[in-house]
């Protein structure tokens, strides 16, 4: 049912926004839940992994301007775990193998292309993430 479905990602999307680390969990195991019980299709999925990545890109902009504000108002903890959870289900045989549309100079674009830019952006996120927290979580004593 895509009003259910719908539904639920949208609460998902509100518990990644939650700073306790249990909302986080739940929203992970919700994110898991919608992609094995509704069996979207790999463009599907991807689809969702895309809306995930553009709430981390999102709250990476906060952090990049007030690491306090974003711990408050734009916790990235939550929508990792989102994504890390549906990225563990995809089923990559299924993208190496279906082709998705024709582009403009009639050349297939493969699913696992799209795939492929989908990760290579969400690894470069990731990695600025990674700059923007590190001196918090590498300090001795990161709370003062």
């Amino acid at each position: 049912d895509t009003f259910a479905a719908a539904a639920l990602e949208e609460h998902v999307s509100q518990l990644t926004q939650s700073p306790r680390h249990a909302d986080a969990n739940s929203a992970a195991l919700l994110c898991r839940l919608l992609v094995t019980a509704a069996c979207p299709s790999p463009l599907e999925t991807l689809a969702l992994l895309k809306r995930l990545h553009s709430n981390l890109h999102a709250q990476i902009a906060v952090a990049s301007a007030s690491l306090l504000r974003a711990a408050r108002t734009a916790p990235m903890y939550g929508v990792c775990q989102c994504i890390r959870a549906v990225l563990q289900t995809v089923q990559w045989e299924q993208v190496v193998a279906q082709p998705t549309s024709q582009d403009a100079g009639n050349s297939s674009v493969t699913l696992m292309s799209e795939y492929a830019v989908f990760i290579k952006a969400l690894i470069s996120d990731v990695m600025q993430l990674a700059k923007l927290t590190f001196p918090v979580v590498s300090n001795a004593a990161p709370e003062g």
